[in-house]
């Protein structure tokens, strides 16, 4: 295999990665972004009675933890219905050999489109007790623990929840200097107070957007209608969302409401720069985010509006207790690596363009336009 410099493999470096079996690919292919590729549903399940985790040390398998504690089910292509509430492990199409290439390493998420649905998903691989990862050496199937939390929804094979980043060699975050000149806090100026070698922080916006006065989406109380994901595109936002006004720039966060929220601060992205957003745990309480948390290189440019950057987005739900939250309240932080090799000029047209030139944007399974609006 070709020598792979240190860091996040580019687009084409993933597909050079399928000729020499690393990466194994189903019926779906490979579909690889600036840097990462998603991942796809197999046809093969277990319904659960509840999520799993694995124990370091004792050689199972997630196909026999999911036999112990819960039953198979297969997927159809006239889709299977995942009720909320549930758990559910589904093998992936695709498979991972680095057992021949010690160097590499796997880091997964789910899909921004995903996470603004309330649906939780977390990656596992067999022998590992970490979520999310694929270890150094690891050669096997890949799975998948889906949960819908909100409202019922319908699945099938092919279906992408979740995408995976390979990294080459340690993950070294880069320093502050790099994370100047690609995070601001406005159109105009650089983002203020990043120390080196310190990952930086976002804060959330409960102030409001400068024409519309909103603040976030939270989603409707009561039953909502099943989605059924294969009418991306097609689903009408406004009968699973509301929207939200901030209050003298704060926002309540009320208990087990699902909100979508975004960062003050805009990310503009080059060809040689991935990110990954994390929740910024230690000091958050009661919250709970689970913001789906890569952004590909060449993300925040190009908007067609010609701003500055585009902000990120939270998923976020207040447990026990209501929360308060205020305009520049440290909320996550973002690590930036640098890419093996910058991204090929064929994929710098950013993939999702709505996501690029997104403000607060709710998943793009909704219609466009479809969004719910602030009344009075």
């Amino acid at each position: 295999m070709d020598f792979i410099p240190e860091g996040v493999l580019n687009s084409q470096q993933l597909r050079k990665l399928t000729t020499h079996g690393v990466i194994r690919c189903g019926s779906s292919g490979l579909e690889a972004k600036g840097s990462a590729f998603d991942l796809h549903l197999s046809s093969q399940g277990w319904r659960l009675e509840g999520s799993i985790k694995q124990i370091a040390g004792l050689g199972e398998t997630v196909e026999a933890v999911c036999t112990k504690f819960g039953s198979a089910f297969a997927l159809t292509t006239k889709g299977t219905l995942l009720k909320r509430g549930s758990v559910a492990v589904i093998r992936l199409q695709e498979e991972i050999d680095f057992s021949q290439h010690p160097w590499l390493v796997g880091e997964a998420t789910g899909k921004s489109s995903i996470g603004r649905l309330d649906i939780l998903t977390r990656l596992l691989v067999n022998g590992w007790p970490e979520y999310e990862c694929v270890p150094a050496g690891h050669a096997g199937p890949l799975y998948v623990e889906v949960a819908p939390i909100s409202f019922d929804v319908v699945i099938y094979p092919g279906t992408s929840l979740n995408q995976l980043r390979i990294h080459c060699g340690p993950r070294m975050l880069l320093t502050s200097l790099v994370g100047r000149r690609l995070l601001f806090r406005s159109d105009r100026e650089f983002c203020a107070g990043a120390q080196e070698n310190k990952t930086l922080s976002l804060n959330i916006s409960s102030q409001g957007s400068e024409t519309s006065g909103l603040a976030a989406y939270v989603l409707r109380r009561g039953k909502l209608p099943p989605l059924d994901l294969k009418l991306k595109g097609k689903i009408d936002a406004s009968e699973y969302f509301e929207a939200v006004r901030s209050m003298d720039d704060s926002l309540t966060l009320k208990v087990n409401r699902f909100y979508i929220l975004r960062s003050v601060e805009r990310l503009a992205l080059p060809d040689d720069i991935a990110v990954t957003g994390m929740a910024y745990s230690e000091s958050l309480g009661e919250l709970r985010i689970h913001y789906a948390g890569f952004a590909h290189p060449w993300f925040g440019m190009q908007r067609e509006d010609r701003r500055k950057g585009t902000p990120l987005i939270f998923e976020v739900r207040a447990h026990s207790f209501p929360i308060i939250l205020r305009h520049n309240e440290v909320f996550a932080k973002i690590l930036f690596y640098k890419m093996a090799t910058k991204i090929p000029a064929k994929d710098k047209e950013p993939e999702a363009r709505d996501y690029t030139n997104q403000e607060l944007k709710v998943s793009n399974y909704f219609a466009k336009g479809s969004e719910p609006q602030l009344s009075g």
